[in-house]
């Protein structure tokens, strides 16, 4: 965050760590998960006119237990009408997340986000069951990740189990581009999660075009165990198709 002196006095800057108190206040504190950075963090700045100064807020989930955490910065001045400020801070920490590159060697997306390499349950955490992957050296339209949705798994039924996922409230990206010259109304299939139809009757080719990527978001309640999608193929139709899979257990629910 910056703060600058629009005013014609010289400004005086505090910015610090706030925790919530159980009786709704706030008190200074040194929250172990949030690192302030920057001159007016480690004690009060005088800014002249039309000067500014910057705090940056890194926050760490290392070693920290699945939920959200929240707090604030404070920032405090000698500005009269507004001299201090709260701004909230909140850290989600997810206990379970997965991303896989369907059909592929594993991903590194534009923001960061690791995509694992596909491979198969077995004895493994989590993997596929059954389909065939296959690939396309084709460009993607509608994402700047085209090696993401370059490959894909088909088959008639088929899963991908992750063992053990804790129970709470799940954000499962489900990502499909239709590498294949089908018409609309040739590929319409069924994907389901924990037994319970999250997409039904979809047609990629339908929705968005062919080569194009085409994005889904489905939130679901987990009890814990297995979590399971399959996608499943409706009679007449040519098989399910899936290029990119996310799931992750989101506190923020």
């Amino acid at each position: 965050m910056t703060v600058t002196n629009t005013g014609s006095a010289p400004l005086e800057v505090r910015i610090s760590e706030q925790k919530r108190t159980s009786d709704g206040g706030h008190e200074t504190a040194d929250l172990p998960w949030l690192t302030l950075t920057g001159a007016a963090a480690t004690g009060t700045v005088t800014l002249a006119a039309g000067k500014s100064t910057t705090v940056t807020a890194t926050a760490d989930n290392a070693g920290v237990e699945p939920g959200v955490l929240v707090g604030d910065v404070l920032v405090a001045s000698n500005a009269g009408k507004g001299e201090t400020q709260l701004k909230p801070v909140r850290l989600a920490t997810s206990a379970y997340w997965k991303g896989v590159d369907v059909g592929g060697s594993g991903h590194v997306g534009a923001d960061g986000f690791v995509w694992s390499p596909d491979q198969e349950l077995g004895r493994r955490p989590w993997g596929y069951v059954g389909g065939k992957a296959r690939a396309t050296k084709a460009d993607i339209a509608g994402t700047k990740e085209d090696a993401l949705f370059r490959t894909q798994r088909t088959g008639d039924t088929f899963s991908y189990v992750s063992r053990n996922a804790p129970a709470g409230t799940y954000r499962i990206g489900l990502d499909f581009a239709e590498i294949e010259k089908v018409k609309a109304g040739k590929r319409a299939f069924d994907v389901l999660v924990d037994g319970k139809p999250v997409l039904h009757d979809h047609d990629v080719q339908a929705t968005v075009g062919a080569l194009t990527a085409d994005m889904n978001t489905v939130t679901v309640e987990h009890a814990g165990v297995d979590l399971k999608i399959e996608l499943l193929r409706e009679k007449g139709e040519d098989a399910p198709i899936l290029n990119a899979l996310r799931v992750q257990e989101d506190p923020r629910l």
